[in-house]
């Protein structure tokens, strides 16, 4: 019994100093408290114990995650993505191996895992060839990298769909066999992770193939035998051909005449063409991708010959010289002249025909004065296309006059009854106040070029030639007899008036008398005196008399109650007539007795007749207002017209019509018998025709 107790004792004192009562001690060492985590957390722990470490668990919020680790160092991988972004309290709870546990001091921490989807990835180009279309794209850098899925999708707004999964980070480029580029082509690389998450970059779309560029045709050239279309080049480098297509019409149906697969040719020939009948020609360019742009139609229609302009007919020693300019175009076949003795062409007669375009003038001979003969040029191309021109052939005496038309006159020819209006000047300024010379074979006018300029040329226009380019500005010519000299008024911008002596061809000219005031000089029928007014004797405007190389000057007036206006020999030469206060009078020369024709005269409009029995005048006053012709002898006068805005009245060279022209319309030319009748409007234009001269000898 006492050895039983003993033994009793014994194994209880060795049991109670063996049992292991004390918990293990655990800390966290990663991540530390309040840091914010995400994705995959490594969590790091240090646990001791006496007698040894078991196990270690993490424990969440208070609840067991049955994540473990038995080894050391200890460490246990946490999955943030299964809980919600949010603040959690860590703990670590650790075993030892007599079944003792004790738990680390908690830690909180962020989960935030809107920073753990991948990086993303962008497309970096959209190219293409003709054979297919390659997408490259970025290199993913995420160490969780899982795979690229590559997207597609016709707008950068519509709905994308997979085309295609890469599993290989270093695959980053993709090629499309079957593409569209005449449209877009946007993709999108979407790229993922092991966790699951992922992300779309930023996408890409090819460069849209544009249409090709217009490509014109430059010209069409043909012959009788070939017609050879040209065109510009394209430069597409995706250019496919050309088509060449034609239409009868600008909107008709096009056709394919031929097509062309090389872009260096860009001429065609064609052998089988009519250019008399309207055709459309135009070039279609195509690309690689079907694309085409059309050109701007080009028309071929053979237009009939150019036409030519007839000269003036000029008769002249019982003929009819008949000129036109020259047709230059390339097709010319033939001139063909026609004569008729009536104005509609009437049984015409066949007079010249040539083949030679240089051949562009005929003489018709065996003309008499005072007939008319009309002509009809036809002028024939190769394809027999015409154009015809018409003029009338007068041996009557040719009226110049001036015509205005958009600010700017011009000197035109016409013949007696008005035909065959013809303009000889076409100059950059105005040309104004033709006048024959005494033979009529040639025209004396003024041009506003550099002031007032006289300029001569011949009857049809030809050989203009300025012949007082001196600076000064010249007026109221009045020519000698035998056609060479002319006295005139010249003035230089000084303003000092001179009488001034020249030959015909501009040579010698010499002042005469210079003083302020002098104008309107006149030749005496024999061309050794000068008449005209001054206002050298001061207070009044006065008639003087000159001999024609500028000595011997006489007074003729003396009238200081009145200023003389225009004046004018009589073609006895005895008498001279002058517009004062508007009172037509008549001075005789030697005896110096004055006569009053006739009160109230337009200023400046009267004319002498040939012979010098009779003067025609306007009058402008409300009473007498009309165009008269007044005997100068017996001072009877007759109104013969009363149109109204009628301006200077001139005999014709038989003294048995008056030409005058009227401002009202616009400004038209007339003639009028002497007795009234007969009024006849012989320009009837849209311009303003005035100053209508007559030649004197024909």
């Amino acid at each position: 019994m006492r050895y039983a107790l003993l033994s009793l004792l014994v194994f209880t004192i060795f049991s109670c100093e063996d049992k292991d009562n004390e918990p293990p001690q655990s800390t966290i060492i990663s991540p530390s408290a309040n840091s914010t985590v995400n994705e995959i957390v490594n969590i790091t722990c240090m646990a001791t114990d006496n007698k040894g470490i078991e196990k270690v668990e993490l424990w969440i919020d208070g609840e067991n995650t049955l994540l473990v680790d038995e080894t050391e160092p200890y460490s246990i991988k946490w999955n943030t993505t299964t809980y919600k972004d949010g603040s959690y309290t860590l703990v670590i709870r650790s075993y030892d191996v007599n079944g003792n546990k004790g738990d680390s001091p908690a830690i909180k921490v962020n989960v935030d895992n809107t920073l753990s989807i991948p990086n993303p990835i962008n497309i970096n180009e959209v190219s293409y060839d003709f054979s297919k279309m390659k997408v490259s794209w970025e290199t993913s850098s995420d160490g969780d990298f899982s795979k690229y899925v590559l997207l597609y999708s016709e707008k950068e707004d519509g709905n994308k769909e997979i085309i295609e999964t890469y599993n290989d980070r270093a695959t980053t480029s993709h090629f499309k066999d079957s593409f569209d580029p005449t449209i877009e082509n946007w993709f999108w690389i979407e790229v993922h992770d092991t966790l699951g998450y992922s992300v779309i970059g930023t996408g890409k779309t090819n460069t849209i193939d544009k249409i090709p560029d217009k490509v014109n045709i430059l010209s069409i050239e043909y012959d009788l035998n070939n017609m050879v279309i040209d065109w510009e080049k394209s430069n597409e480098t995706d250019f496919a051909f050309y088509d060449l297509l034609y239409s009868d019409t600008e909107t008709g149906e096009k056709t394919i005449l031929t097509m062309i697969f090389d872009a260096n040719v860009t001429t065609h020939l064609i052998t089988d063409f009519d250019p008399t009948k309207e055709r459309w020609y135009w070039i279609e360019t195509h690309d690689f991708w079907t694309q085409t742009n059309l050109s701007d139609g080009y028309k071929v229609l053979d237009d009939p010959p150019t036409k030519s302009d007839f000269r003036p007919i000029i008769y002249k020693d019982n003929s009819f010289p008949i000129i036109w300019s020259k047709n230059e175009d390339s097709d010319f076949l033939s001139y063909t002249l026609y004569e008729s003795l009536s104005n509609d062409m009437a049984n015409k007669t066949k007079i010249f025909t040539t083949n030679n375009n240089s051949s562009n003038q005929y003489i018709v001979s065996g003309i008499v004065k005072d007939e008319y003969r009309y002509y009809q040029l036809i002028i024939e191309d190769i394809w027999k296309l015409k154009s015809e021109i018409f003029i009338t052939g007068s041996s009557h005496p040719k009226i110049f006059y001036y015509s205005e038309e958009d600010g700017k006159t011009e000197i035109n020819i016409m013949n007696y009854n008005g035909s065959s209006q013809i303009k000889l000047t076409n100059n950059s300024v105005s040309d104004i106040d033709p006048f024959f010379t005494p033979d009529g074979n040639k025209i004396l006018y003024t041009s506003l070029s550099n002031g007032f300029e006289f300029h001569t040329m011949n009857l049809d226009g030809t050989n203009q030639k300025n012949i007082s380019s001196n600076g000064r500005s010249s007026f109221h010519p009045s020519i000698t007899k035998d056609g060479a000299k002319i006295v005139y008024q010249s003035s230089k911008p000084s303003g000092s008036g001179r009488i001034s002596i020249m030959d015909i061809d501009g040579g010698n000219q010499k002042d005469l008398r210079i003083y302020n005031g002098n104008n309107s000089p006149d030749l005496s029928p024999d061309d050794k005196k000068i008449i005209f007014t001054t206002g050298e004797w001061r207070g009044s405007t006065e008639i003087a008399m000159m001999d024609i190389d500028g000595t011997n000057l006489i007074r003729i007036t003396n009238t200081p109650d009145r200023n003389e206006g225009t004046v004018r020999f009589t073609p006895d030469g005895q008498n001279i007539l002058t517009l004062a206060n508007n009172s037509l009078i008549k001075i005789n020369l030697e005896s110096g007795s004055e006569t009053v024709l006739f009160e109230s005269v337009a200023e400046y409009h009267y004319n002498i007749s040939p012979n010098g029995d009779k003067v025609t005048f306007i009058s402008h006053s409300e009473e007498l207002y009309g165009l008269y012709i007044l005997d100068i002898n017996d001072l009877s006068s007759q109104k013969i017209t009363t149109g109204e805005k009628l301006i200077n009245p001139v005999f014709t060279p038989d003294g048995n019509k008056i030409t005058l022209y009227s401002r009202q319309q616009g400004g038209d030319i007339y003639m009028i018998n002497v007795d009234g009748t007969g009024l006849t409007n012989l320009t009837n234009s849209q311009s303003r025709d005035r100053h209508p001269t007559i030649q004197p000898v024909y």
